[in-house]
């Protein structure tokens, strides 16, 4: 019996627990008049003909051992490239000091995600922040 509890004890700390890397996130993409975008590339999807766009949820997986020896959920930081031709391109960008512990099914609202013509300037060597309308501000 004892070896049997050893063995459950070792197993149980040894065992994979599953953290968020990025939760859905889920919008629609603008203009500055506020008319949606169509065809903007968001991290790896597009906005459709009403400018919405969502980015399914990531998860990875870590052995509770070592989760054990942190003792708090690990941070999230957030950023996605935001580009369409014609527009000045942006990143979402967006961070949560304890995100990394939501249970599965986590969703971030951006609400509306602003992206300014390109007027003709010069190519920016880094890419802004993008404007969010939105509570996660």
């Amino acid at each position: 019996m004892k070896i049997f509890a050893i063995i459950m004890l070792c197993l149980a700390l040894t065992a994979c627990i599953s953290r968020l890397s990025r939760p859905q996130m889920i919008g629609t993409v603008v203009n500055p008049a506020g008319q949606p975008l169509v065809g903007v590339q968001i991290g790896e999807t597009v906005s459709d003909a009403q400018g919405y766009f969502s980015l399914k949820e990531r998860r990875y997986n870590v052995f509770l051992l070592k989760e054990l020896l942190y003792m708090e959920a690990p941070p999230l930081h957030i950023s996605e490239p935001v580009r369409l031709n014609g527009y000045q391109g942006c990143w979402i960008s967006l961070s949560q000091p304890f995100g990394g512990g939501r249970a599965k099914g986590a969703t971030w609202s951006l609400g509306q995600v602003v992206i300014y013509p390109n007027l003709g300037q010069d190519a920016v060597k880094s890419l802004p922040i993008c404007t969010l309308k939105s509570d996660l501000n």
